[in-house]
C-alpha cells in the first residue's frame, strides 16, 4: 500500500495522462508512468472507485469520467 501523499500525486498523474490522451490501456498507464504493477493497480482501482475514471465499454481501456472531474 502506498502512502496517501504519493497516491494522491500518482492519481493526479493518471488523470493528467488520460486527459491528454483521451483513453489508455490499463498496462500502458502503468508503463507510461513507470509504476510497479501493484501501485498502478491500487491507484487505478482507487480512481475507478471514486468515479473519476471508467473502463471504455468492456475493454481494458480506461478513460476519464468527465462528469465527475472538476
Amino acid at each position: 500500500m502506498i502512502q496517501k501523499r504519493n497516491r494522491q500525486y500518482t492519481e493526479e498523474k493518471v488523470i493528467e495522462l488520460l486527459a491528454s490522451k483521451g483513453e489508455c490501456l490499463y498496462g500502458d498507464i502503468i508503463k507510461e508512468l513507470n509504476l510497479s504493477y501493484s501501485v498502478g493497480q491500487e491507484v487505478i482501482f482507487s480512481l475507478i472507485t471514486k468515479g473519476l475514471i471508467q473502463h471504455c465499454d468492456k475493454s481494458s481501456k480506461l478513460e476519464l469520467k468527465l462528469e465527475n472531474i472538476r
